[in-house]
Parts: structure tokens; C-alpha cells; sequence
């Protein structure tokens, strides 16, 4: 190289001088067009329309800042030489300014596009002559003339190849360069122009063009494909590594793999070592730092990280694998690292999902850089990756002691002083991305009350807390507000008894738990589980919101119809999530009716009975992980399974009120504002209608709207109106010795 041989100001300087080699080529081509006689000065060829030679002419020598071939040289055979002559003399100088540029620091989009993909000298020169119409219009005419067809403005593959190739040998090898797996295809850096109907389906008869995100790059828009908005985000709120908070053990074992990922980089860019792809598995919980994590390591390497969501990506409006490809182009495109949120999506064994997993895989293995996957459970490919480095790394749900640091942190000092810290990381099981996310709802909390920049309160971050935790909640569940107290409650004192003693437990699980031992004792089995029995309507859900209340958290009623499915596998899916979502925001789990899934396991007779059983040992396997609350509710407890059984702890019985507890209930259900009739007998009610609570509450609502309607005041005829049609309901008789001197009046009334 010549010393005086200056390097390209920008990318935009060098494709222009790419382009007037090939000008080079293309006039070549043109003159080799008029020679075979399809053409010549003036003719009015291409179907009556007409592109004049002249024309083409001054449009050669402005597009490759050349003097035209004078005509008289046409017919001559060495009327070539000066274009070839032109072609060999820029392609040297082209070389020279290439190699000024790399020791003057200049990055060339094109030569960083040619490293990036791995594309060849054909494939550069390809992908300009079809970059050129998107610069400059004026190549439209051309490749019209070049094609003889003024309606064929971009060149087919088989124009390239000519343009591109001196033999028949030269062209066959390149026909490789544009099919579905070479570089140029699979990175969707070209795009076939969409056939008009009838026309031949032939690859060399195909035109096309340069997809629009790559044609900005080269012209140095460096911005993301647009379509890829609604599936991709920047991660730019990084924890420095230094800051992380993480237990002993996790933080050890990054630490070193870390340091492994560092040498890997060194290596590379001192030119050891093959370009290989790493890709990091990590799985845990939701909130357990798997996204923070990644974003130190980018942080320590110098990366930016781009954060994809599966399920976002399988609901999208781009078809998957199209989508796919353009955002692994992207990664490349921006160097970046990759973060793929809710990976364990694809990993469901239905036909379907299993094609999208397997085009995502394919997608993987072209990977030269760092990739995280993220999801809950363990996961091993199918085959080993041939050119990338898998590694797993479990993240455990971050320990209380972890959580109290996490909360510390992310306060960092902005909360009162007499903020129970400890209190919070015992109450809300989070991760650090949840725990930064909350601590800033809950700055705005503490705005919104006195807009003033005032400390965060201990209610802005229960607040704060529980409306994040409720936005997770999904179908399978509903969210009962605790809303009972226990005045309200109306049963004998045993069964009370146990119901304090249940909140006793989880109060002091912590004391009991870690500050005694018994934690090490006990590998499974530190949460806990109480069966509610007894007939509808004696107050077992009331009790359980009781308990709830008390504690200070949510109840989440587990509704059956949404858990219980007829395909196989999808009721321990249902019952996982239900868990999980019960673990992250430590709700009280409430299965009504249990007896419908607890229920007794049968002998196996058939497929049915086998997935039966399998779903009650899921089941039973679930509540030993779990560590958190489980109430079962059921009409019979003699119907559930003896397994369920041996794990409860507190076993109550809901009996059917006497008279005195029935009375009570009345009492308890007439609001002090309640207009009532003195003729109301709350003794004979309790006294003459064996009626449970829930019953009782039926009979009191139906009993105010029949006054409502007539008199605007409750008396003992509607409440007994009331009681018959709750009877009926239920399918018991009227009978006098029931409704006593009001029973008569009542047969009246029904005819």
C-alpha cells in the first residue's frame, strides 16, 4: 500500500466507490447486450417503449465517474479493455483505501456487515448490485435495459450471476450463494421481491432486493428493525457486579464462570481461539435474579443487552421463524447480548411448540455470541450444540437473609427509619427486578399523598406490594380480599382454638424454623396444611378469610373447573402454576371442595384412573415443597385420600350450629341500620330452622329485598318467606313442626 493512499471518511464514501466498480461490470454487460444485437442507438425495442441508448449511455458514465466507450469501439473486441482495465485499477485502490481505513480507526458498515455474517467476495458484490437501485434510482434503467423489460427493474439472480461470474463453471458454484442456507438468505439480508401470479418459480428467475433494515446499516442508521419493537427491549437498568446480591454459594459459582467468560473474550480478541457462541440456562423462580445477573455479566464484559420475551414472540403479528431470524439478526447486528424471558415455553411437548422450539434451536446454533435463556425448570437440549458452550446454573429462591439484603439495597436509605425490614422480607417472597419494581411504585405512593419528596412508609410498600402481586394473578385462582374479623366468627371454642393456633404457627415459623433448629431437620414439609370440614355453609370459607386477615395476606380461592383438565398433563401444569403464584406472593391457598381433586385414589382399571393418579401424587408432592399456607375445604372428610391426610396439621371440624350458635349468627347478620318489625322472633328462627350460616345469610339478604319491595320494613313474615324459599332450594319440606303458626300463613300466601 502506498503510503499516500488516505482511508474512506465514512462507510457511505467507500459503498460509492464499490459501486462505481461495478459500474464497471454492468456496462460491460450492456455492451455485451448491443452486441448480440438487442439494442443499438435509437431503437424503439422493449415492447413500444423505449429507453434510448443515449440515455443509458450518459447514465453509465455519471454512475461509474468514467468516460463513456466511444460507439465507434462497439463492434472492436478489445472494446472491453478499457472497462476491464477500469475494473482491475479500482478494485486495487478500493483494497488500498480499505486497508487506510482499518489503521486510520474507521469502521466500514459494509466490511463490518461482510465479518458479521461471514459473507464472501461474491456475496459483497452481490448484495451491492442490489443495494445499488436503493441509492440511486437511476439503476432501475439500467437493469429495465440490461433485462429488456422496462417492467423489470430490480435484476433476477440469473442477471447477477451473469454480471458477476466470467464462466458457465463460476456461475453454477455461485447459484449456491442465493439459496435458503447461505449466508445471504439465512440472515435475511436479501428478500425475494414476491412473484406476480403465472411467472416462472425458478431461483435464477427470482429478483431482489436488500431487506430495509440492512440497507440503514449500511447507510449508518444503526436503529433496531421496527418490527421488532413489540418483541425486543434494551436492558439498561444493570446492577453493577460488584453489587449483587446473591447467596454464598450462587455468588461463588458465578463468580468463577465469570472468570471463565472473561479469558473466553481475552482469547478471542487477541485472535486465539475459533468465534464460538455461549449460551447461559438459567433456571429458578421468577424473581430470583436471573435477568439482574445477566445484566452484570453484560455490564462486565462490556456488552448491552437486548431482552426478548417467548411469550410475546408466540402471540406476535411477525410469523415465528421469520421473527426468530430477525431477531437474531439483530443481536448480531448490534453485537449485543440476547436475553430470552419465559424460554420454558417452548419447551412443552405439543407438536406444534416442539417445531417452533426446534426452528429456535437451528436459529441458536448460528450464534457466535452470548446468549441467556431463561426459564423455571431444568432443561437439557435434545442433542448437543456442535458449535456453541451450554452451560446450566440453578438460581434458588433468594433466602430471607438475601431478601433482607435485596429490600436494604433497593431502599437505600429513601424509607422511615422505623421501616421493618425484616418483616418485609419475611412477608413477600422477591427477587431483585421485583423488589426494585416495587420499591419504585412505592416511591410514587409516598409522592402521590403529600406531593412532597417525603420518605417511603411501610403501608407504600405493602401497597405497593400487593398490587404487583395481584397483577401476576392469574385465571386458575381467585383473589379473595381478606375482609372478616373474628367477632364475626360463630363456632365452638375448640374449633376457635385451632384457628388461633394455625396463625400462631405461621407467626412464629421463623423463631420455630431458624432460630431452634428444626429447619435442619426437616428437608420438605415446613409449610402448612389444614383440612376445613363440615357441611355448607358452617363457615369455612369465612375462616379461612379470617385467618388470611390476620396474617395480613391475600387468600387466593382456587377455582376447580379452570385446574382440572381433561388432557393429560395439564392439570399438574394448572396446579404448578397455582403454586408458584401462591409461593411468590405468600397467599393463603384455598381449594373448596377438595375432595374433587384430594379425593381417595382408585385402583387402576383403566388409562383414566392412571392419570387420575398421578395428578393426586403431583399433588400431594406440591404441598410437601411447598411452604407457604394450604387450606382444603370439603363436605366430607371421610372422601379424602389417607396420603392427604398424614400431611395436615391442623384438622377442623365445622359442625352444624345449635340453637345458641344459630342465634348468635342471627344476630350477627341484621345490620344495626336494618328497619325491624317487632314481631321479629329470633328465637323461634333459631330455635324451630336448623339453617347453617351461609344459609342463614340467604334467608336474611332475601328476606330485606322481599321488605324492601313491600313495607320498608323486615318482619317475621318475610324472613319466613325467606326461610321457605331457601328451603326449596335445598329440597327440604316445609313442615309445620319447622315453620310452626307461621306455616298455615305461608300456604295461604302460596295460594
Amino acid at each position: 500500500m502506498v503510503d499516500s493512499v488516505v482511508g474512506y471518511k465514512n462507510s457511505l464514501e467507500h459503498i460509492q466507490e464499490e459501486l462505481q466498480r461495478l459500474a464497471c461490470l454492468i456496462h460491460f454487460q450492456i455492451l455485451k447486450f448491443r452486441e448480440r444485437g438487442r439494442g443499438g442507438s435509437g431503437s424503439d425495442h422493449l415492447g413500444g417503449l423505449c429507453i434510448q441508448d443515449d440515455e443509458i449511455d450518459a447514465i453509465l458514465s455519471e454512475v461509474s465517474q468514467a468516460a463513456p466507450v466511444p460507439s465507434s469501439q462497439e463492434e472492436d473486441p478489445a472494446y472491453s479493455r478499457p472497462l476491464l482495465d477500469a475494473y482491475v485499477t479500482r478494485t486495487a485502490r478500493i483494497s488500498d483505501r480499505k486497508a487506510a481505513s482499518a489503521q486510520e480507526g474507521t469502521v466500514l458498515a459494509l466490511e463490518r456487515l461482510k465479518a458479521l455474517f461471514r459473507l464472501s467476495a461474491f456475496d459483497v458484490d452481490a448484495l451491492l448490485v442490489f443495494l445499488a437501485p436503493e441509492i440511486d434510482l437511476r439503476y432501475e434503467k439500467l437493469y429495465a435495459y440490461l433485462q429488456d423489460d422496462v417492467t423489470q427493474r430490480r435484476l433476477s439472480v440469473a442477471c447477477v450471476l451473469n454480471l458477476l461470474c466470467p464462466s458457465f463453471e463460476a456461475r453454477l458454484n455461485a447459484r449456491q450463494r442465493f439459496t435458503p442456507v447461505a449466508p445471504l438468505m439465512w440472515h435475511a439480508l436479501l428478500t425475494p421481491i414476491p412473484e406476480l401470479p403465472g411467472q416462472a418459480a425458478s431461483l435464477l428467475a427470482h429478483s431482489m432486493k436488500v431487506d430495509e433494515r440492512i440497507v440503514q446499516e449500511l447507510l449508518g442508521v444503526g436503529l433496531p428493525d421496527p418490527r421488532l419493537l413489540p418483541l425486543l427491549r434494551w436492558e439498561a437498568s444493570h446492577v453493577p457486579w460488584e453489587r449483587l446480591v446473591l447467596s454464598e454459594e450462587v455468588k461463588g459459582r458465578l463468580e468463577k464462570m465469570m472468570g471463565w467468560l472473561v479469558a473466553q473474550r481475552a482469547s478471542l480478541q487477541g485472535g486465539q481461539g475459533r468465534p464460538e457462541g455461549t449460551i447461559l440456562y438459567f433456571h429458578g423462580a421468577a424473581g430470583a435474579g436471573k435477568q439482574t445477573v445477566a445484566g452484570a455479566v453484560c455490564q462486565r464484559l462490556g456488552l448491552r443487552l437486548l431482552v426478548m420475551d417467548v411469550e410475546r414472540l408466540l402471540h406476535g403479528e411477525i410469523p415465528f421463524p421469520t421473527a426468530v431470524r430477525l431477531i437474531f439478526r439483530e443481536v448480531l447486528l448490534q453485537q449485543a447480548a440476547l436475553y430470552v424471558d419465559h424460554f420454558d415455553l417452548l419447551l412443552v411437548e405439543e407438536g406444534k411448540v416442539r417445531l417452533l422450539r426446534k426452528t429456535f434451536l437451528e436459529e441458536m446454533g448460528h450464534l457466535t455470541g452470548l446468549l441467556f435463556l431463561s426459564g423455571r425448570e431444568d432443561w437439557m437440549p435434545e442433542a448437543p450444540f456442535t458449535q456453541n458452550v451450554f452451560i446450566r446454573m440453578a438460581f434458588p429462591v433468594p433466602t430471607e437473609t438475601v431478601r433482607q439484603s435485596l429490600w436494604r439495597a433497593a431502599l437505600d436509605g429513601s424509607c422511615v427509619p422505623s421501616l421493618d425490614v425484616e418483616a418485609l422480607a419475611n412477608r413477600f417472597c422477591m427477587g431483585a427486578g421485583q423488589i426494585h419494581h416495587v420499591v419504585a411504585a412505592a416511591k410514587d405512593l409516598a409522592l402521590g399523598r403529600d406531593f412532597a419528596s417525603g420518605p417511603i412508609g411501610a403501608d407504600d410498600l405493602q401497597s405497593a406490594c400487593k398490587a404487583y402481586f395481584h397483577q401476576q394473578v392469574s385465571a386458575l385462582v381467585t383473589l379473595v380480599q381478606p375482609g372478616r374479623r373474628w367477632d364475626e366468627m360463630v363456632l365452638p371454642k375448640t374449633q376457635m382454638d385451632q384457628l388461633r393456633g394455625m396463625v400462631s404457627w405461621v407467626k412464629y415459623r421463623n423463631l420455630v424454623y431458624k432460630e431452634w433448629g428444626f429447619e435442619r431437620r426437616l428437608s420438605l414439609g415446613k409449610g402448612l396444611n389444614a383440612l376445613f370440614s363440615g357441611p355448607s355453609g358452617t363457615g369455612k370459607t369465612m375462616a379461612a378469610e379470617v385467618v388470611a386477615g390476620e396474617l395480613g395476606l391475600d387468600l387466593y380461592k382456587i377455582d376447580l373447573s379452570m385446574i382440572v383438565s381433561k388432557y393429560i398433563g395439564e392439570t399438574e401444569k394448572n396446579l404448578g402454576r397455582v403454586f408458584q403464584e401462591a409461593r411468590d406472593s405468600r397467599a393463603i391457598l384455598f381449594f373448596d371442595e377438595a375432595d374433587a381433586i384430594f379425593g381417595k385414589r382408585s385402583e387402576v382399571k383403566e388409562a383414566h384412573d392412571r392419570y387420575a393418579n398421578i395428578e393426586i401424587g403431583y399433588l400431594l408432592q406440591k404441598m410437601e415443597e411447598h411452604d407457604g399456607v394450604v387450606v382444603l375445604a370439603t363436605n366430607l372428610s371421610k372422601n379424602m385420600d389417607e396420603a392427604f391426610l398424614r400431611r395436615i396439621q391442623f384438622t377442623i371440624e365445622f359442625p352444624h350450629p345449635d340453637a345458641e350458635n344459630r342465634r348468635r349468627i342471627w344476630e350477627g347478620m341484621l345490620p344495626d341500620a336494618l328497619p325491624l318489625a317487632s314481631d321479629v322472633d329470633l328465637g323461634f328462627l333459631a330455635q324451630s330452622l336448623r339453617l347453617t350460616g351461609g344459609h342463614i345469610r340467604n334467608v336474611v339478604m332475601a328476606g330485606a329485598f322481599l321488605a324492601a319491595a313491600n313495607g320498608k320494613v323486615v318482619t317475621m313474615m318475610h324472613l319466613m318467606q325467606a326461610a321457605r324459599q331457601e328451603y326449596q332450594k335445598m329440597g327440604w319440606l316445609c313442615t309445620k313442626a319447622d315453620f310452626g303458626p307461621y306455616h298455615s300463613r305461608l300456604e295461604e300466601t302460596r295460594g
